[in-house]
C-alpha cells in the first residue's frame, strides 16, 4: 500500500505547510514519502524529488542529507545494489 502511503504524506506536508507549528515536520513527511517511492520501485522517485524541492524550499537547503537520497534514486534506476547499498549507509550515519 505504498501508494496510498505516499498519498497520505503528500497531503500531511502539503497540509502543513500553511502552519507555523506543523511546518518543521515537513522534511520528515516528505521523507517518508520518498522512502516509499524507494520501496514501491518506481522510476518516479527523481520527479518525486524535484516536486519535494518545489514544494519546501528548507528540502533543498539540506542538500547534503538529500544527497543521498539523489544517490539511492540513481542507484534504484540503474539497479545497481551496490550503490544503494552505499547510499543507504551515507544517509543513515548522518541521520
Amino acid at each position: 500500500m505504498y501508494q496510498k502511503a505516499i498519498e497520505i504524506y503528500d497531503e500531511i506536508a502539503r497540509q502543513s505547510l500553511n502552519n507555523n507549528l506543523l511546518k518543521y515536520g515537513v522534511r520528515g513527511h516528505l521523507l517518508n514519502a520518498g522512502i516509499c517511492q524507494l520501496c514501491k520501485g518506481d522510476v518516479a522517485i527523481t520527479n518525486a524529488l524535484e516536486r519535494y524541492q518545489e514544494l519546501d524550499p528548507r528540502f533543498q537547503e539540506h542538500a547534503n542529507r538529500n544527497c543521498s537520497r539523489y544517490d539511492m534514486a540513481a542507484a534504484m534506476d540503474e539497479e545497481d545494489v551496490a550503490k544503494f547499498t552505499d547510499a543507504v549507509k551515507e544517509f543513515d550515519s548522518m541521520t
